[in-house]
């Protein structure tokens, strides 16, 4: 196996693997004492440079007890092993391994994983483990290792994304492997895409071979409401990810920032599903996707002041019968009063579709409002449809376009 390699085993297995070849006589002759260095796990310019300590007694004939720590890099890890002479064969175990995360992320983003260059992260690393190990061929070792995340944030190049609290176990069942057990979890107490804040959320998720990150479930707290998203895998090596999510419950005042500023109030929920993108260049992004009213949440919006955006649409008097009959237009006043925010509009039904990746190519966005006043005596139904061309932006912050029709 190339030196390389090695290094990077030796990194999970915080030198274990060394440890084995101490055990043989590469560094440890055959006699009892103290022995310590230092180790570059990841190689000497990764940053991570560890003093090591080797104490070693003879047990009983043909045994050798060690015990080992390595120090340094916001890392302390206590152990102790049993090797049995001459087949230098044994067995390890962690006895107390805590780790600080943020340099240790660092180091695999320079020497292993480059997409994790952009990416902050801090927190502690609780490990336990335990196992065998042979010298030979070429340092074999086995067993099982666990890793406890606690207190850990995570944030985006250019604040992207974020996200705290984070909180995970994981076990690896069967070093070398690097493959976790099936189903994991992690999850977070809050977290921000771009200006939208995130609630609570968890994963469901195995790595397999070390390189391809597995999600079964998806769950997180936004706007009010509830985004599930099902499978999909993440190639760590280059992780671009494309996943469609069900949303559930979306708050229309939670959406406030991002309506039009024609609307002062709304009130409602939204369910439905968007595709949603990640990659470690453009952060987050969204893609097609539609948006209904909820029919069992009570709904409506009013409208910021605008006078004329609805009631210029309508004659100030009716003339029928050639004339014979000419009278106020009883919808006039009514439009007045909803146009002028004095009048709240009962939603009956709210569909957006989502289309951002048609930006040049007609409306990247369509959202059309059916609604009628609290008293429908005179206009019974009012209906905004709106489109939007743009970036994703302009899709989020979309304006009413002023295309209106009013059914009486």
């Amino acid at each position: 196996m190339p030196p390389c390699a090695n290094c990077w085993k030796l990194s999970v297995l915080l030198g274990l693997t060394g440890l084995a070849a101490c055990g043989a006589g590469i560094w440890l002759p055959p006699l009892d004492g103290s022995f310590s260095g230092k180790l570059s796990p990841l190689g000497a310019d990764a940053g991570i440079q560890l003093d090591w300590t080797l104490e070693a007694s003879s047990s009983q004939p043909g045994e050798r007890a060690l015990r080992f720590s390595f120090v340094g890099a916001g890392t302390a890890v206590e152990g102790r092993a049993t090797l049995t002479l001459p087949e230098a064969s044994g067995s390890w175990r962690l006895d107390r391994a805590d780790l600080e995360l943020g340099p240790w992320w660092s180091a695999l983003g320079q020497r292993r994983f480059p997409a994790l260059k952009p990416i902050t992260a801090s927190g502690r690393i609780e490990l336990s483990g335990a196992g065998t190990f042979a010298t030979e061929p070429e340092g074999i070792y086995a067993g099982e290792f666990r890793a406890k995340l606690s207190g850990a944030a995570f944030k985006g190049a250019n604040n992207a994304w974020s996200l705290s609290g984070v909180e995970a176990n994981v076990v690896l069942p069967n070093l070398p492997d690097l493959s976790t057990a099936p189903r994991q979890r992690i999850a977070f107490s809050s977290g921000a895409a771009g200006e939208l804040p995130l609630g609570a959320g968890f994963a469901e998720f195995e790595l397999l071979r070390g390189q391809i990150l597995r999600v079964h479930a998806f769950e997180l707290e936004a706007l009010g409401g509830t985004i599930r998203c099902k499978g999909f895998d993440v190639d760590l090596a280059k992780p671009d990810v494309t996943a469609t999510v069900q949303v559930e419950g979306l708050e229309l005042a939670a959406l406030r920032p991002y309506i039009p500023q024609a609307v002062a109030d709304a009130q409602g929920r939204l369910d439905g599903h968007v595709a949603l993108r990640w990659s470690s260049a453009s952060g987050f992004s969204l893609g097609d996707g539609d948006l209904s009213l909820r029919k069992d949440a009570p709904a409506s919006i009013r409208l910021a002041s605008s006078p004329g955006f609805l009631s210029s649409r309508v004659p100030s008097r009716l003339k029928l019968l050639a004339g014979v009959v000419d009278e106020p237009n009883p919808a006039k006043r009514a439009l007045e009063e909803i146009e002028l925010g004095q009048e709240a509009l009962v939603v009956d039904s709210v569909q957006a579709e989502l289309r951002p990746d048609r930006a040049g190519a007609g409306a990247t966005a369509v959202v059309k409002i059916v609604a009628h006043p609290t008293d429908a005596t005179s206009v019974k139904v009012v209906r905004l449809n709106v489109n939007v061309s743009g970036p994703l932006a302009d899709v989020l912050r979309f304006g009413m376009s002023g295309r209106t029709s009013l059914s009486r």
